[in-house]
């Protein structure tokens, strides 16, 4: 009886101690605190810890949780600013380090951090694109994440503006202008269901591209 109770609680510390894997490394948490200073350091373990907390949780869930974690953060406009002078203003995708470091961006960097989360936590990628469009009915340029959750063409669309991730067929005040993943990009005419590859400029649908694809690449150097 006793070897029985000891074999049961060997097993029981292997399973308890047998935890998720670890998405960051102690060295990258340190890299981050002596780069941006603050709580960044704090703010990529907690990353961390939320990705080992939801890895075996349903994809509905992950989608959620990872979209409500990132709308915490600020809404910054993209600038760059070097001894106190204004060097850039404009577009710029942060990479995921760069975002969680300076605890915020803008909504094209929301998006991003969340297609990395859902990619490391094992989402196919060819279910996940990138929409560039116009929000709010005007001309506003605003970036999302689509997640073709189920195949079913009406995918969550995970916004910064919206703490629980919706379909698409749902939203009222957005329309996408151009999909990218990794594996292709185009352009939309009427709705999701017809995409038009010559609808848009190529120049414009080109630099789409070329900026994710740069973001790429950054990211495999990070």
């Amino acid at each position: 009886m006793k070897n029985s109770l000891k074999c049961l609680t060997i097993i029981i510390l292997i399973l308890t101690n047998t935890h998720a894997k670890e998405y960051v490394t102690k060295k990258e948490i340190k890299q981050i605190q002596e780069q941006y200073g603050g709580r960044s350091g704090e703010r990529l373990s907690n990353w961390n810890e939320l990705m080992k907390e939801i890895e075996n949780q349903s994809d509905k869930v992950k989608a959620r949780r990872v979209n409500a974690y990132f709308n915490q953060y600020r809404y910054k406009y993209d600038t760059i600013v070097e001894d106190g002078k204004l060097i850039r203003k404009g577009d710029y995708w942060r990479t995921f380090k760069n975002f969680v470091g300076q605890l915020g961006g803008d909504c094209d960097d929301y998006a991003l951090a969340k297609y990395h989360s859902l990619v490391q936590l094992g989402v196919d990628k060819d279910k996940l694109q990138l929409w560039l469009g116009s929000y709010k009915s005007k001309q506003l340029n605003h970036m999302v994440l689509a997640y073709d959750i189920d195949g079913s063409n009406n995918p969550l669309i995970l916004d910064n503006n919206t703490r629980t991730p919706i379909r698409y067929s749902q939203r009222t005040n957005f329309k996408p202008w151009f999909h990218i993943n990794e594996y292709e990009y185009g352009a939309f005419k009427n709705n999701i269901t017809n995409p038009q590859y010559k609808q848009y400029p190529n120049t414009a649908a080109s630099n789409f591209s070329k900026s994710f694809g740069d973001w790429l690449y950054r990211m495999s150097r990070e």
